[in-house]
């Protein structure tokens, strides 16, 4: 599809939604190739959406910090505050975790509400650390977010603690490195993650390990490839579909956009042996972000470079 496109997501039965860049309208690309709008309303400039897992519904986030929560079959739209920020729904979208960043620190708390911004919830204080915290719930409802907050363990370590609801004491969770991206598995029961650190020339490197707050940590290793969790779609607990550049400069993880120009393959993971099967693409490409249909049998990606939402069969 030939227009800038923002934020896909699966949808049921292989489609998946977007924002149009170019009209401002959300659509829906049906998997026999239909483009269907989901609204005839006009949403202009917009930034980020965060989607609902199994709803019509979302988060519409712009450039100047505006918020709203919009539901597409009701056409419902709500404002939220402006000082929130960082939103995930939860597994059952009936609740949304943000960060609410107040300009004093004892202001500035994770919290939960209903999608439309109702009975709010203050989760965890977060005050000077805000930029710590990773929003991001996990598929098993348990945790709503990740804290790299934990004790400090050298250079190349950091201990990251998990955040549940209820203040739970879950144990933390060791990565390797520094500049933390991650991606659940759909059960929540793995945690793919990518850091950088001096033994892997500071390039990014992808790990995974078991991530229920019983099993943390446990079967952790590390995948021998050179990319961002955020280029990267996991199809289950087991296999990964990852955009992979053909070449990495030493100390690409501290500065992704080095690589903004640079080819990607594209590898199907096996996070269980290690084998990597190359998936051919079509044309040249830098995969910004991922999108696994739900039905299984193709993925969806946007370019760093090139406008559009292109689809490899899988």
């Amino acid at each position: 599809m030939d227009a800038g496109v923002k934020s896909p997501a699966a949808d049921d039965g292989g489609a998946v939604k977007f924002y149009n860049e170019q009209d401002g309208k959300f659509y829906r690309l049906l998997s026999d190739g239909t483009l269907a709008p989901m609204s005839d309303e006009v949403f202009f400039n917009v930034d980020k959406v965060t989607w609902s897992p199994n709803k019509d519904e979302g988060i519409i986030e712009y450039p100047d910090g505006a918020n709203i929560y919009y539901d597409f079959k009701s056409r419902r739209q709500v404002t939220l505050p402006r000082h929130w920020e960082d939103f995930s729904f939860s597994p059952l979208g009936d609740q949304v975790a943000a960060k609410s960043v107040g300009i004093a620190p004892e202001n500035r708390w994770l919290i939960a509400a209903k999608p439309d911004g109702s009975s709010i919830r203050l989760v965890e204080p977060m005050g000077d650390n805000a930029d710590k915290v990773t929003v991001d719930w996990s598929p098993n409802k348990q945790i709503v977010a990740l804290s790299r907050t934990g004790q400090a363990l050298g250079a190349d370590r950091q201990e990251v603690l998990f955040v549940g609801l209820n203040h739970e004491n879950y144990r933390s969770f060791v990565v390797e490195g520094r500049g933390l991206e991650t991606k659940w598995s759909g059960s929540g029961q793995k945690l793919l993650h990518s850091i950088h650190r001096a033994e892997s020339d500071f390039k990014p490197e992808l790990w995974i390990a078991d991530a229920t707050p019983d099993t943390v940590g446990g079967n952790r290793r590390l995948l021998n490839v050179n990319t961002w969790a955020s280029k990267c779609a996991m199809a289950d607990d087991r296999f990964v579909y990852c955009g992979v550049p053909e070449r990495l400069e030493a100390g690409a993880g501290f500065a992704p956009a080095v690589a903004n120009t640079t080819p990607d393959r594209l590898f199907k993971v096996d996070t269980v042996t290690g084998l990597k099967t190359e998936i051919p693409l079509t044309d040249i490409y830098t995969i910004d972000r991922i999108t696994l249909s739900e039905d299984g049998s193709r993925l969806y990606f946007t370019d760093k470079n090139q406008v559009g939402l292109f689809k490899v069969d899988i």
